[in-house]
């Protein structure tokens, strides 16, 4: 099936693109890994992904790696966002430094990002987003009020399922990123894809992607 395009609105789309493969989407967005400030998320997509991506070796010289979402475990925990990605990405592509941009508490990824941004409001050159089965995006669950805060920068919630307690990149550096890349794969996302196709303005990720003028989902091809 070749590119589509979903519209949330008169200024809001984006493109749907397929994939055969986890290694295949590796190989095709790789090069998004090699220059400016890059938000990646975790989960078990991202998890697959890291080691492809590290066998694409992108350089990554002239990129920084930040993490959309963290659990609050230890870094060395299995459950650890930003511990998966050190260890199967960032520690092969020589940015083990960028360790030290984990999301410890919201209060000091917030001044970590300021600082490094120089600015208030901080806009990533690209964010590599997921999605749940319910339709969450980051660590931004339906239903909940911060899904209508435009303003905050780095949050705390509370996740339905363990580990609960999360620090997350808010609405307004995910709607503001110049590039949004949204990963969708496995036979359990099928019905939140329908429902995003369906314009389900519920669903955090449609939320995201409703205030964006343009954003790129990669969804696996047996989902089309």
């Amino acid at each position: 099936m070749d590119m589509q395009q979903l519209r949330f609105g008169d200024n809001s789309r984006a493109t749907v693109a397929p994939f055969a493969s986890l290694a295949s989407l590796a190989s095709s967005t790789a090069a998004y890994l090699q220059k400016g400030n890059i938000a990646l998320s975790g989960g078990a997509t991202f998890g697959r992904l890291f080691p492809l991506w590290t066998a694409a070796a992108p350089d990554c010289a002239e990129a920084s790696f930040f993490p959309v979402d963290e659990r609050m475990v230890a870094f060395d925990c299995p459950e650890s966002n930003w511990g998966a990605a050190y260890r199967d990405f960032l520690v092969p592509v020589h940015k083990a430094r960028e360790k030290s941009h984990d999301a410890v508490t919201a209060a000091g990824y917030g001044d970590l990002l300021r600082n490094h941004f120089k600015a208030d409001l901080p806009v990533f050159d690209v964010i590599f987003l997921g999605v749940g089965d319910d339709g969450h995006t980051a660590s931004l669950f339906p239903g909940r009020p911060y899904l209508d805060d435009l303003s905050s920068i780095v949050l705390e919630t509370t996740s339905p399922k363990p580990p609960f307690q999360r620090i997350t990149l808010g609405m307004a550096p995910l709607i503001a990123a110049k590039t949004m890349m949204v990963v969708i794969a496995g036979e359990e996302k099928r019905p939140v894809f329908k429902r995003l196709v369906e314009n389900d303005l519920t669903l955090p990720i449609a939320k995201v992607l409703s205030r964006r003028s343009d954003s790129m989902i990669w969804v696996e091809r047996n989902l089309l």
